[in-house]
């Protein structure tokens, strides 16, 4: 009876394994006529290229953008970019793919955050007649506020052109259009990896300086030695996962028959306020971090 079952499941185990090789080359048949079917159907370009460029990064610092009159810098990036272009054979087909090219990029920003813009962040904490351990104004210990941050980011981006991209770009009609440029827009997304230090300074802490929980003072709800209404759950080290939203405008030149340059504005709001290592719990922090980044770079064909 116990060998009648041992060849029962050995023959069900066999005709298991059969049935799953069979599973198996039907959909690796359906994959290889899927991808014969599409390259009839399309043709398939790349490029690669490379791109730097300086940023102005919107936190939960003091305002350093175009919003204040003033265009700071604290941050640059390097990227490494691919562009696919996905063209039909037909040249009457949709000509949507005729001005649209899929762009990826890896890439590195490094950016630096503080408050000096107060210009007080020399002042001392100790006791001069108008500075005192008890009475230091909140804005000279935001001043003491400090986070680096290093992103790693994967994006991609669904490039829109002016120009009719296979006109453009190919090799033997590159420079029989009239104009050299072709601008474009840009939506997408972007997925990165972020790593934040930030620093306060201890002696304040330690001192509790500035802090008064007297009715009617600025920090009363503060934790000693913070500035203003911040506590110490605001100020923390980020080491995480999050998504952005992205949106960019640029242009390309057609600089030889192989090579590019191009230039991008991108902006790109992330899924997080901790981007800065800091994250006050106040009424007037609505948003989460943005980034708005200045980029040149050159582009070459692979086809």
């Amino acid at each position: 009876m116990l060998g009648f079952f041992h060849t029962f499941d050995s023959q069900l185990f066999n005709k298991a394994i059969k049935l799953k090789k069979l599973l198996l080359l039907i959909i690796f048949t359906l994959l290889l006529n899927t991808k014969s079917n599409a390259q009839r159907r399309f043709i398939f370009q790349h490029e690669v290229g490379a791109e730097a460029g300086i940023s102005n990064f919107q936190a939960d610092f003091i305002a350093k953008g175009p919003f204040d009159g003033k265009a700071t810098i604290n941050g640059f990036s390097v990227n490494a970019t691919h562009y696919l272009h996905i063209l039909p054979r037909r040249y009457g087909s949709n000509p949507l793919y005729r001005h649209t090219i899929l762009k990826t990029t890896l890439g590195i920003n490094l950016t630096s955050f503080d408050n000096k813009s107060f210009g007080t962040g020399t002042k001392p904490l100790e006791d001069p007649p108008k500075y005192t351990i008890e009475n230091t104004p909140n804005n000279i210990l935001l001043a003491r506020l400090s986070s680096k941050t290093t992103i790693i980011s994967l994006d991609n981006e669904l490039q829109f052109h002016y120009r009719d991209i296979v006109r453009f770009l190919h090799k033997y009609n590159r420079y029989r259009n009239k104009s050299k440029v072709d601008p474009y827009i840009a939506i997408g997304f972007g997925i990165h990896y972020v790593n934040t230090t930030p620093s306060y300074d201890q002696e304040a802490i330690d001192r509790e300086a500035g802090w008064n929980q007297s009715p009617g003072a600025s920090n009363g709800t503060g934790d000693p030695g913070y500035p203003d209404n911040y506590k110490s759950s605001f100020i923390a080290k980020t080491n995480t996962v999050t998504l952005s939203g992205n949106f960019a405008l640029g242009a390309r030149y057609k600089a030889s028959p192989y090579y590019d340059l191009v230039s991008q504005i991108n902006f790109k709001y992330y899924m997080s306020d901790w981007i800065d290592g800091v994250n006050p719990d106040l009424s007037n922090n609505s948003s989460n971090d943005f980034n708005t980044v200045i980029s040149v770079g050159f582009i070459y064909h692979m086809f």
